[in-house]
């Protein structure tokens, strides 16, 4: 076995010898179709924003992809297609501290809704004795939601948006894919910031 040499490098030598290394280890395997694969992952969740003692945000810097995954013909294709695939239906989760609090609600990003009357958005009371407020259907093609203004009282909620089975094709039986964030709750007394989750 020959004797292991140390060779000195230059610094430029050094940094291109890293720059070659740092490409070897890369997802990208050159320009066969067969083996290329580009990984594009989704930041989980994460704790929301808690913008002040009365505003919380949800997705300022990121999105929420939500559906199943098929969505080729998707009216936001380009867009869903940079982001993993969560779950059908998410949970944003706050709480409020004290009784008679103003609540508005409003999804100011939305891309890719086709399915007519299937995908809703609703508020959720999640402590026992809290109430639970209707659904709100998703317009095709809307780019923002505001829900109407609530009163309530202490306790947990979530605001849930559920991607439904499109009834158009019988055959295709999927559920809508879509963007959602910029999700922002506001209120006139204290609220606290909860998770975010998924089904």
């Amino acid at each position: 076995m020959s004797p292991i040499t140390k060779t000195k490098l230059s610094p430029v030598s050094f940094a291109l010898a890293m720059l070659l290394v740092s490409c070897g280890q890369s997802e990208f395997r050159g320009d066969n179709s067969a083996v290329a694969e580009q990984v594009i992952e989704e930041a989980p969740p994460g704790v929301p924003e808690q913008i002040s003692d009365t505003e919380v945000h949800f997705g300022d810097e990121k999105v929420f992809h939500i559906g199943d995954g098929k969505y080729s013909e998707s009216s936001c294709k380009e867009q869903i297609d940079t982001y993993a695939l969560t779950g059908t239906r998410y949970f944003f989760e706050f709480e409020v501290k004290e009784p008679a609090t103003a609540i508005d609600v409003s999804i100011n990003k939305i891309c890719g809704v086709d399915y007519p009357r299937v995908s809703t958005s609703r508020l959720t009371g999640r402590t026992p004795g809290t109430n639970a407020y209707p659904s709100r259907p998703l317009a095709v093609s809307a780019d923002k939601l505001q829900l109407d203004r609530l009163i309530l009282g202490p306790g947990k909620y979530a605001l849930i948006v559920e991607s439904g089975i499109g009834q158009e094709d019988p055959g295709a039986r999927d559920h809508d894919d879509f963007l959602v964030g910029k999700i922002a709750i506001k209120a006139d007394k204290k609220i606290v910031a909860g998770a975010v989750r998924t089904e």
